[in-house]
């Protein structure tokens, strides 16, 4: 039986990693989105593609909120006016520009004649899949409900379990599958039982993606990071006031900076 639920999630984490060690998967733990925090977090990502943007980043600040923001919304269209671009975003001319200058530094846009146009995502969103996973002792509806809430980005969002009694079989697995997420059950022996959930495309879309993306593009060096020897590092710089709303929000949403503990896949 397990005796807390930091114990469930470390047994479980030490099972992932070994099963998906490579150099193409990272374990984060506690990753916060802005809109939640992950337990777990499994990134698979393309090493071909970190390796050249690697070639092309400077390491530094990571990409801010406001840049990803500006790719998001290029993300479909072919190209967008200048003009068109800032009212979209509701940005100043100041703020598109601060963040269009970050992303030339980056070889992710384009800027020709006043139009704006994302250069090929295949070869600079480094990231493949994402899949969640929250753990509960016992709140199980709980479980559901956050990793319900994890959706919006990722591939796949799992809830994390014991095994579960005779009564709950059935229910538990049913309300999973009712709100698109699947279930891990980890016995107390290591065992697993896993009810699996249909894969949802990543989308370039969201702007949380591209500034998870570059943010592990910076990290170099993975193989220092494990679960026993944590590294906490910023995820993200703030959002323009103009996008929060107020330089109130924007100092609030500062001080929460979104902040992931890495570890070895």
């Amino acid at each position: 039986m397990w005796r807390s639920e930091a114990e469930l999630v470390g047994r479980f984490a030490a099972i992932l990693g070994a099963e998906r060690a490579s150099d193409d998967c990272v374990l984060m733990r506690e990753l916060r989105t802005g809109y939640g925090v992950a337990d777990l977090a499994l990134v698979q990502v393309d090493p071909e593609v970190i390796r050249k943007r690697r070639e092309r980043v400077v390491p530094g600040a990571g990409l801010s909120s406001t840049a990803a923001y500006v790719i998001a919304n290029l993300y479909g269209p072919e190209a967008l006016e200048l003009e068109a671009l800032g009212a979209l975003l509701r940005m100043s001319r100041w703020e598109l520009q601060s963040a269009l200058g970050e992303l030339l530094d980056r070889d992710i846009v384009s800027l020709q004649g006043g139009v704006v146009s994302l250069l090929d995502p295949a070869e600079r969103l480094a990231i493949r899949r994402v899949i969640t996973y929250e753990a509960k002792l016992t709140k199980w509806r709980l479980a559901i409900a956050q990793a319900q809430r994890h959706l919006w980005f990722c591939s796949q969002s799992y809830v994390l379990l014991p095994e579960l009694s005779p009564s709950l079989s059935s229910s538990v697995p049913d309300t999973c599958q009712r709100h698109g997420v699947g279930l891990v059950q980890l016995c107390s022996d290591g065992e697993m039982i896993i009810c699996s959930v249909a894969e949802s495309p990543l989308t370039g879309s969201t702007p949380f993606v591209w500034v998870l993306s570059e943010y592990l593009v910076e990290v170099e060096d993975w193989t220092r990071l494990s679960l026993g020897n944590s590294q906490v590092c910023p995820l993200t710089r703030p959002l323009s006031t103009s996008l929060v709303g107020s330089q109130k929000e924007a100092r609030k949403r500062s001080s929460e900076s979104p902040i992931p503990i890495l570890a070895n896949a």
